[in-house]
């Protein structure tokens, strides 16, 4: 797909029969555009933009959300850096493990399929929980495969490949703390 206007031609078209015989040919138009397909999201036609958002270090979340021209029935990719806890995605069932970085979300939820889609248009693929650490970390989004029924899969881009997670840690070195653990901090 373009996302601009192109023009192309017909010319020198040959049709031949079976035995060698070639047929005059001639044509209605020789020349037409094939118009420009929608690209109001910026992702590039028939793509999905994927990015990190909503990072909360000290809580261990953080949002992967996507902008398409298309519904979205699957998703797969991988979030490194971070120890994943857990994922949701309103799309249906999403399957972690806390041993890889993978993260895989279908239209299936409790064992039956429920034909889901995220809508066409920009939203939350999935809420991620991940290992706060005490220090930042850097997490990098790779390889997606983002798909609509029928296995059809679409092209990727990432608005930020890789995203500064920050520590958990307070102005007090508490991780997950209120900065009123220390007298310094509480003021």
């Amino acid at each position: 797909p373009s996302i601009s206007v192109i023009g192309s031609c017909l010319s020198d078209a040959v049709i031949a029969y079976s035995g060698g015989v070639d047929y005059p040919v001639s044509y209605d138009t020789e020349c037409f555009d094939i118009p420009a397909c929608e690209d109001d999201l910026g992702c590039g036609c028939g793509a999905v933009c994927l990015d990190i958002t909503n990072i909360d270090g000290t809580a261990g979340t953080l949002d992967v959300t996507y902008a398409s021209n298309d519904p979205i029935s699957g998703f797969q990719f991988n979030l490194s850096g971070i120890t994943i806890t857990g994922a949701e995605s309103i799309l249906g069932d999403v399957f972690t493990n806390p041993d890889t970085s993978f993260i895989i979300g279908i239209g299936i939820s409790d064992s039956t399929a429920n034909g889901g889609e995220l809508p066409a248009g920009s939203g939350v693929l999935a809420e991620i929980s991940f290992q706060t650490s005490e220090s930042d970390i850097e997490s990098c989004l790779s390889d997606a495969v983002i798909a609509y029924s029928g296995g059809i899969d679409y092209p990727v881009s990432y608005d930020a490949e890789c995203v500064n997670i920050p520590s958990c840690l307070d102005e007090c070195g508490v991780c997950g703390g209120d900065n009123s653990s220390c007298s310094d901090c509480a003021g």
